[in-house]
């Protein structure tokens, strides 16, 4: 296996490899709090870079990670989702045989998202924006990898849009009782917080100061929005083997 350094847009680096490959698994992406126009300049235009080169070199397939956000009924403060969204529109547009997998909640030790939750559940207090009825399916980290082997193994998969979670579909509130349970040993004390009134003023605070905040707009709307995954034929095939939701939260405090 060979390293290269470098970023999506480094194809002076990267391009001449894609010559010799069969498949290109396009993980890449900007999260967390970066600005709406580094959000779309990487998850899209770079998706787009990567497609044309890829057409250049003659890959024959390509497996894009998007999220299950782009669901989200509302993006338009959530710069992720929406740049996620934009670049599978590119993905479908390129002409290439491609696959579209939209994960739910990656669980695992180093995931950024599963351990802001995770930092939230372990305070003595947790402070839960909004009522706390989202639905959220985690799947772990080992169980998506498995996931895209089974795309890069089956032909069935190819040219399809598929959504993945875990084998448990579980309230954010609960969610957070139960990572706490296994961290602390005892219930958690839950005080539930109105976040919609705040929303506009921390779109504003964005502008100027997104690099510090603790959240962003739109990452509030996963404590509102349900993130499970519709049923399909590569979720079928893999949920059998997967761990539990106990399971995960175990290996994750483990840090495996």
């Amino acid at each position: 296996m060979t390293f290269i350094g470098g970023d999506i847009f480094s194809s002076n680096v990267y391009g001449e490899r894609l010559a010799s490959a069969w498949a290109v698994v396009h993980l890449a992406a900007t999260t967390g709090r970066a600005s709406p126009a580094e959000h779309f300049r990487v998850n899209l235009r770079g998706t787009q870079h990567l497609l044309e080169q890829c057409a250049q070199y003659g890959v024959s397939r390509f497996l894009y990670v998007s999220t299950i956000a782009v669901k989200f009924r509302n993006t338009s403060d959530y710069a992720y989702a929406a740049s996620k969204r934009a670049a599978e529109d590119a993905v479908r547009k390129s002409g290439l045989t491609h696959v579209i997998l939209r994960p739910t909640l990656i669980a695992g030790r180093g995931g950024g998202a599963w351990e802001g939750l995770s930092a939230l559940a372990r305070l003595p207090v947790i402070p839960l924006p909004g009522p706390g009825r989202a639905m959220m399916q985690p799947i772990y980290v080992d169980d998506m990898a498995g996931s895209l082997l089974s795309v890069l193994q089956e032909e069935r998969f190819w040219d399809g849009t598929y959504e993945l979670g875990g084998p448990q579909e579980i309230t954010v509130e609960a969610l957070l009782r139960r990572i706490h349970r296994q961290y602390a040993g005892r219930d958690a004390r839950v005080v539930h917080l109105l976040a919609h009134p705040f929303l506009p003023f921390l779109r504003g605070l964005e502008r100027f100061a997104a690099p510090i905040l603790p959240v962003s707009a739109g990452q509030l709307r996963s404590f509102y929005e349900n993130g499970v995954a519709e049923p399909n034929a590569l979720l079928a095939r893999n949920r059998p083997g997967m761990r539990s939701l106990d399971e995960m939260i175990r290996l994750s405090i483990a840090g495996r």
